[in-house]
């Protein structure tokens, strides 16, 4: 059998499994076994809960690496399901019916579930992700009808500024890459900036406007989505942005940042990433406590992706500005560490520079500033096809 038959036939077998589980109907944790291509027999059992068939995580963690090598990690922080195998990236979300496959995003009927710290994957779920491995075999189950979807009221018209704060948690359509873009809150610690070489900038006001711009280009460009986590005049804490990000389905951060220092010569564009530098804040009760840090503390999420974002970005932005952009940047910074889709933050430049100073107001080098970070997310679209 070729491997257009052998793929037809594992779907076959799929489906064939979506019709013995609404017709069994038996309540309870029931057996179902899978056969791999080599010939090998797993067992997966189910858990009923809420009239719907799930999957115990440490079940199908340990069938994942068994039957296809595959490795499943489950962020407790973030409530996200990974399953990886090289650059095969899978994520599941708790209460959100989705899958995210590498930037692609496939529309479920359940999410993953947390029931008293057990957590369970829905059958429906494993069911469409083993249809697009095509590497095994579903032979038998018994388990509850799931409930139909639904339906959810059409939500009334948002304004631009409920819009700019509410990022849509409704996917992309296919091939478009939603990038979210964070403009900085908050105000310089100095009411001043520089000396008489410099001029006040604004940073709140400055990052919008460039976060607008970049919007603008990026939707002109095409392929491209793009939300802000803030609108004007608005004032978030860094919770409320991080919990807008992560629930935004978005497939990378850009966070737009100015600087100050007390030595005017500090100056040029910098690009941050996340660091395994140690993060106490990240688990502060532990620490408190006087306990070691958690896990969450050198968590870094998704670092191979936001490196190659950033090395992108600083090749575009040294090209387009001609402004010294040193090295990508690692820095254990509470935002980054703490979104679970790629991230960086780009330091557009010292506003107690002089010559950045006189830069960061002409508004040619704003545009250049845009074009630079829209053609580095081209690049970093065209890495994750």
């Amino acid at each position: 059998m070729g491997c257009f038959g052998l793929r037809k036939a594992v779907k076959f077998h799929a489906l064939c499994l979506l019709l013995m589980l609404i017709a069994a109907g038996a309540a309870g944790q029931e057996p179902f076994s899978v056969k791999t291509k080599d010939g090998r027999v797993l067992s997966l059992n189910t858990k009923t809960v809420k009239n719907a068939p799930h999957i115990p995580l440490p079940d199908l963690s340990r069938f994942l690496e068994q039957a296809i090598g595959y490795k499943t990690d489950w962020d407790e922080t973030f409530g996200v399901l990974k399953i990886t195998n090289g650059a095969e990236n899978f994520s599941l979300f708790l209460d959100k019916a989705v899958i995210l496959h590498n930037t692609q995003i496939m529309h479920g009927t359940q999410s993953v579930l947390n029931e008293s710290g057990e957590i369970l994957i829905p059958l429906s779920s494993f069911q469409m992700l083993a249809e697009i491995w095509g590497e095994f075999a579903i032979q038998g189950a018994a388990v509850a009808t799931p409930p139909p979807p639904q339906s959810t009221p059409a939500p009334a018209p948002a304004s631009t500024s409920a819009a700019a704060t509410s990022p849509s948690t409704k996917p992309p359509s296919g091939g478009v890459m939603r990038v979210i873009i964070d403009p900085a809150t908050e105000p310089f610690k100095s009411k001043r900036i520089g000396n008489e070489k410099t001029k006040p900038i604004a940073r709140e006001e400055w990052t919008l406007s460039l976060a607008r711009r970049l919007k603008a280009s990026l939707e002109q460009e095409g392929g491209f989505e793009a939300v802000l986590t803030t609108a004007e005049g608005e004032k978030p804490t860094i919770e409320e942005k991080i919990k807008r990000i992560n629930n935004s389905l978005s497939a990378a951060l850009v966070a737009l940042r100015l600087e100050e220092s007390e030595f005017e010569s500090l100056g040029g564009i910098e690009v941050v990433v996340a660091s395994s530098a140690l993060d106490m804040t990240a688990d502060k009760s532990r620490a408190e406590r006087g306990l070691s840090a958690g896990a969450a503390a050198v968590y870094i999420p998704r670092q191979s992706e936001s490196q190659n974002l950033a090395a992108a970005l600083v090749e575009e932005l040294e090209r387009a500005t001609g402004s010294r952009t040193g090295p990508v940047m690692p820095s254990p910074a509470y935002l980054l560490k703490r979104v679970s889709i790629p991230a960086v933050i780009i330091s557009c430049g010292y506003v107690s520079n002089p010559s950045d100073n006189i830069n960061l107001a002409k508004d040619s080098y704003q545009e250049s500033l845009v074009r630079a970070i829209t053609d580095a997310l081209k690049k970093f679209k065209n890495l994750k096809k």
